[in-house]
């Protein structure tokens, strides 16, 4: 990138001062908002004449702007490194907006920024981003009706009450740990762009928390449970259409906002479908074997996915059915409270257990854990970890294993 500095017009007595930036012959410009007398500028030097009164004040302030300028230009181009030069303002224009809209150390202004933090991502993630981040917000206004907050109320001693909250609203540890992880995200956004001064919520340390974060339990098919499923003789459509896709994600192991909205025949290459997923924006290549390739020809590549809610609701009932009924706990914590739950296995049925099936199953028949987590998309070994579940016969047969020694 090269950079300079122009005037806006030289032939009056003073002018605005524009900052040009160009690379590989495109060039953009941005007004610096400072007035500079012209008969006092010396071109060559890119600053104002000694013989001017004010000539350093006014210099530094030049120097001031134009490094932030470009330090902001560097850092979005790593962050977006194919991006032309007139995308990158575009993306500089976004944070200058946001600067000159500072939101109040007030609950308003808390509510704002949450506000502006869902219009910035508003084209950039999914819509269950979105929607955690709406349902954080609601928390918020309903905690603020009796503990009244603001930006710098948000500290090590919020999270203390904030907890007392939850646990009287039967929420549960690990969704408290999210909400207050995606408080933070967004205060720490704001920050960064100017948008606030407190950093007083950075105070916040999860190794500090007086609970400890629940392991996620994992609830997945075993291969007999799957088979199960799979060939379970049903008469009504809708529920043939459920199991079907169903049957298809256990086979591929992706995210349910994935198959509604990354599965189109145009992205199937061959025996493997290419897509980015909508999480992460992770391109990945997911090899279809026969039988997934076989559900895809049967309804012409367009599956027949209805919401994630009636999806969710019919899979029990395709559980129950396929008498997927071993009794399972379900442990969870609220505040120090452990809460057991027992039911039929069916009952906790859903879409999302296809993506722990994919995984589990995966890893029983020997599939490279790496090839796996290539396929789900898995960032990190550990995220990977959560969805793999070994039950008490497959520990049992492993160990057998020592017999043989």
């Amino acid at each position: 990138m090269k950079f300079n500095l122009y005037l806006k017009d030289k032939k009056a007595k003073n002018t605005l001062l524009f900052f040009y930036i160009s690379e590989s012959g495109e060039r953009i410009k941005i007004s610096l908002g400072v007035t500079i007398p012209v008969a006092y500028w010396d071109s060559k030097r890119n600053e104002v004449k000694s013989s001017y009164p004010d000539y350093k004040l006014i210099n530094d302030l030049i120097q001031n702007l134009t490094n932030k300028i470009k330090e902001r230009f560097f850092e979005l181009k790593a962050l977006y490194p194919d991006y032309l030069l007139k995308e990158l303002k575009e993306e500089y224009d976004k944070d200058l907006k946001f600067e000159k809209n500072k939101v109040g150390d007030s609950f308003n202004g808390l509510m704002n920024l949450f506000n502006l933090y869902i219009e910035y991502i508003s084209e950039s993630k999914s819509k269950n981003t979105l929607k955690n981040i709406k349902a954080v917000k609601k928390h918020l206004i309903n905690f603020n009706k009796n503990y009244p907050l603001n930006i710098s109320k948000i500290d090590k001693y919020f999270v203390d009450v904030f907890l007392k909250y939850f646990i009287s609203n039967n929420l549960g540890n690990n969704y408290f740990f999210n909400v207050v992880k995606r408080i933070k995200t967004v205060l720490n956004w704001g920050l960064e762009r100017n948008l606030h001064d407190s950093i007083n919520f950075k105070q916040i340390s999860f190794s500090n928390f007086i609970i400890g974060k629940d392991e996620i339990e994992t609830f997945s098919l075993s291969i007999d449970e799957f088979r199960r499923i799979e060939n379970l003789e049903l008469d009504e459509e809708h529920l043939i259409h459920i199991r079907d896709v169903f049957v298809f994600a256990c086979l591929t192991g992706q995210r349910y906002t994935d198959y509604k909205n990354n599965l189109h025949r145009d992205n199937i290459d061959g025996d493997f479908w290419n897509m980015k997923q909508d999480k992460t924006n992770s391109i990945i290549n997911i090899p279809l074997n026969s039988k997934a390739v076989s559900i895809l020809e049967k309804y012409d590549y367009n599956l027949p996915i209805v919401s994630n809610q009636r999806t969710n609701t019919n899979l029990k009932i395709i559980g129950r059915l396929a008498k997927i009924d071993k009794p399972v706990t379900k442990i969870r914590k609220i505040g120090s409270k452990i809460v057991k739950t027992i039911k039929p296995k069916f009952e906790f049925l859903s879409f999302h257990d296809s993506r722990r099936t994919f995984i589990t199953i995966s890893d029983e028949l020997g599939i490279n854990p790496e090839i796996i987590r290539q396929i789900s998309g898995h960032k990190t070994y550990s995220e990977f970890k959560k969805y793999l579940h070994i039950d008490k016969k497959r520990l049992t047969d492993e160990s057998k294993k020592w017999e043989n020694v």
